[in-house]
């Protein structure tokens, strides 16, 4: 997707948007009859940002129960289902339950495809999957049950004096566990800071493989360019490129970025910012975090380590690590 394709698709999202929403299909039919593919597109801006309903809401027994399971609070949502805390009866132990919120074909065949990749997985900084279940017509998977906080707040609530190497520390497990994945032949295509987990102790983990692939050819057709989360998008993925391991790596740099500058390479209107980030590299992270005092700031920025609009020459790889951040995480 060229940079003036999805400027036009800018404008006729900006122009569907001032419709009701009754009136939006005979838009889009009467826009985009001769070109199916904008349409998606179209469709798929309309779509974003997607909602999410917020932590805490407890399940009603009418929506989904099991006698093996207690379901407990909801913890989160995500594309295709939504998890909550749940106390296993059998064994006594309580864990994390992904319950695929419709089950119909294709659903399914994603649902059990997300189990079987991260399942044959084990390191201790990605989420560990137990069993797929399939009871009274409802489809779940059990997991480990992380305790902990987003990486964005755990690094927010270190003091000044140690959040360098609170920095460090996250990153390093962070990049280890994207490493094991690409070792596995998987790419996540959803890594942001609501998918990366820190323990009390400050053991990192990484989440929700809903949208996770095999790794394919990079010349592998790709049917829709909105798979992810706009903002750790990588440019590339607007270009209709398929998702490999370099636009993970651009996902954590966005991630290391705002870490660093308290904001986002590109911010306001995400799908402005979709069009910034095809034609521009984004602002030096000093420029942006000089009060900060940051060494890691400092330190990155003469490494130039920084959002570019070329990520796939960004990040050089190294005995099939990520060159830079592994090093830099690492400390001197």
């Amino acid at each position: 997707m060229n940079t003036d394709r999805l400027k036009h698709i800018r404008d006729l999202v900006e122009n569907a948007r001032e419709l009701p929403a009754s009136e939006q299909p005979a838009f889009l039919e009467r826009e985009c009859a001769a070109d199916p593919a904008l349409r998606s597109d179209i469709v798929a801006f309309l779509e974003q940002p997607s909602t999410t309903p917020p932590p805490g809401v407890e399940l009603q027994p009418a929506e989904f129960a099991t006698a093996r399971f207690q379901i407990g609070h909801r913890l989160g949502s995500g594309g295709f289902g939504d998890v909550y805390e749940a106390r296993d009866r059998i064994h006594g132990s309580t864990v994390a339950l992904k319950v695929l919120r419709r089950v119909d074909a294709t659903s399914l065949l994603q649902f059990k495809r997300e189990f079987r990749r991260v399942a044959q997985l084990v390191h201790r900084n990605v989420v560990r999957l137990y069993e797929l279940i399939e009871d009274s017509d409802h489809w779940f998977f059990t997991m480990e049950l992380v305790h902990g906080v987003h990486l964005l707040d755990y690094l927010r609530a270190q003091p000044s004096s140690s959040r360098d190497a609170a920095l460090r520390n996250t990153f390093s497990q962070l990049a280890d566990a994207v490493e094991v994945l690409h070792g596995a032949g998987i790419v996540h295509r959803d890594i942001k800071p609501s998918n990366v987990m820190v323990e009390p102790n400050g053991r990192v983990v990484l989440l929700d493989f809903g949208i996770a692939k095999e790794i394919g050819p990079a010349d592998t057709p790709v049917t829709s360019a909105l798979i992810g989360t706009p903002d750790y998008l990588a440019p590339e993925r607007l270009h209709r490129a398929a998702a490999r391991e370099p636009s993970d790596w651009y996902s954590v740099g966005v991630m290391l970025y705002q870490s660093l500058t308290g904001k986002l390479p590109f911010e306001g209107d995400w799908l402005q910012a979709a069009v910034d980030k095809q034609e521009h590299d984004a602002p030096a992270p000093l420029n942006i975090a000089s009060t900060t005092e940051s060494a890691a700031a400092v330190e990155i920025e003469n490494r130039e380590f920084f959002i570019r609009s070329d990520v796939v020459s960004q990040y050089r790889r190294s005995s099939g690590r990520l060159g830079l951040l592994p090093q830099w995480s690492r400390g001197p």
